[in-house]
């Protein structure tokens, strides 16, 4: 068995070495240098045919997209038990919740990026940061009370869904999107005590010097 790793620092892939660090599987990474050019290589786009990161190979199967790879490592390895068992009932949670992180969470996050931090537009910007903060009062609170008390997504065990939810409300956290919701910032606080996220961030360098989660 080989798995590999193509990744770049600051970016989404850093969500798929935080899940193999969780797993304590055996792995290579392989640095994808985007100044170089390495992205666009014909060797490369066989693995990613759209030239980003992460990709994930597996002997003879190639994986793209970090919520996909975390996924299919959780299945991968079941002995790690990173996923509720299939058929389980709190199966439905994780899948809900990898869900929303994915499909509702992240997308305001990262307009709240773009508009305060990547490139603000004093005409454009206002407006649509309004709109994200709004549907984040919704969001945020009806997370805050799906995870109210909890230490994870599902159960009492860490899996695939707290890697990509936790991921993304740190994210969240630097651009003080949490300060109003205390179970969701304690959550994202003890994911990142995690030895296993702790020893994937190793070295990784902000790309912007937001505040400290």
């Amino acid at each position: 068995m080989t798995i590999t790793l193509y990744y770049a620092p600051r970016t989404k892939s850093g969500r798929a070495r935080w899940m193999l660090e969780e797993l304590g599987v055996a792995h290579e990474l392989k640095l994808i240098d985007f100044d170089k050019g390495e992205n666009e290589k014909v060797e490369y786009r066989r693995i990613h045919p759209l030239g980003e990161v992460p990709a994930l190979v597996d002997d003879d199967v190639i994986v793209i997209d970090a919520t996909a790879i975390c996924m299919y490592l959780a299945d991968r390895f079941p002995d790690r038990q990173m996923a509720p068992a299939a058929g389980s009932p709190d199966r439905g949670r994780y899948y809900q919740l990898l869900a929303l992180a994915g499909n509702v969470v992240e997308p305001i996050v990262q307009t709240v990026f773009d508009t305060t931090v990547v490139s603000p537009d004093p005409q454009k910007s206002p407006p649509i940061l309004a709109a994200a903060m709004k549907r984040w009062a919704q969001v945020g609170k009806a997370l805050d009370i799906m995870m109210a008390g909890r230490a994870y997504c599902v159960a009492e065990k860490m899996s695939a869904a707290d890697v990509i939810l936790g991921s993304i409300l740190m994210w969240a956290g630097q651009m003080d999107m949490l300060d109003d919701l205390p179970d969701l910032k304690s959550y994202a606080h003890y994911l990142a005590s995690r030895t296993a996220y702790k020893k994937a961030a190793a070295g990784a360098r902000p790309r912007f010097q937001l505040k400290t989660l």
